[in-house]
């Protein structure tokens, strides 16, 4: 087991510079939740990345940066933003990262949520692989051609999220909901031990 997780941990090189060992972006965290998106990034770091970017509502923003002067914090979800400006915001961003994890501390606020679905949508026009927790798959349950297709999309639900998005698929693939007749590709990651990989 200590060798699977070894494998997975990029060798500190003297030649590197910053940023080579992985940038990863995480996206949520706003006024009622601040500690998930700072779990979530430094469990990146000590895992080997060495820039974490949390991008959250402008009143987290200070809380999670008191937490740890190793993160970088970007107070972008902003409500009284355009959505295109965050969305351009973003892609400025997710340029600079080789994955992102949305969803950690982002709550269900309508503001929030409509941030999400934006990220999730730049992810993929930037073919980065993203990991969608918590509040992200909440967007999920309720819109499930967010990640219609989206091959590197990982969803990580815990046992209620995973009832909730097997329901939500089966609405789709009974038809109940309008889904475009393209593939369906979702890859569960249940943290009961159940993978589901599907396609339609």
């Amino acid at each position: 087991m200590l060798a699977k997780v070894q494998a997975i941990i990029s060798p500190l090189l003297p030649e590197l510079h910053k940023g080579q060992a992985g940038r990863v972006g995480i996206l949520g965290g706003c006024r009622e939740y601040t500690g998930a998106p700072y779990y979530a990034s430094m469990s990146c770091m000590r895992v080997g990345c060495d820039m974490s970017f949390t991008v959250c509502s402008p009143e987290a923003a200070p809380v999670i940066k008191s937490y740890s002067p190793d993160l970088i914090v970007h107070p972008a979800l902003d409500a009284s933003k355009n959505l295109n400006d965050v969305r351009e915001e973003l892609r400025t961003l997710f340029k600079r990262l080789h994955s992102v994890v949305i969803g950690p501390g982002l709550g269900r606020d309508d503001s929030m949520q409509a941030f999400a679905r934006v990220a999730i949508e730049v992810a993929r026009e930037a073919d980065l692989y993203a990991v969608i927790d918590a509040d992200g798959l909440w967007l999920v349950q309720n819109a499930p051609n967010t990640v219609q297709g989206y091959k590197r999309a990982v969803l990580t639900p815990n046992v209620v999220e995973f009832g909730r998005l097997c329901r939500a698929m089966v609405r789709v693939c009974l038809g109940r909901e309008q889904v475009k007749p393209a593939k369906v590709h979702l890859h569960l990651v249940s943290q009961h031990g159940i993978e589901l990989i599907t396609e339609h």
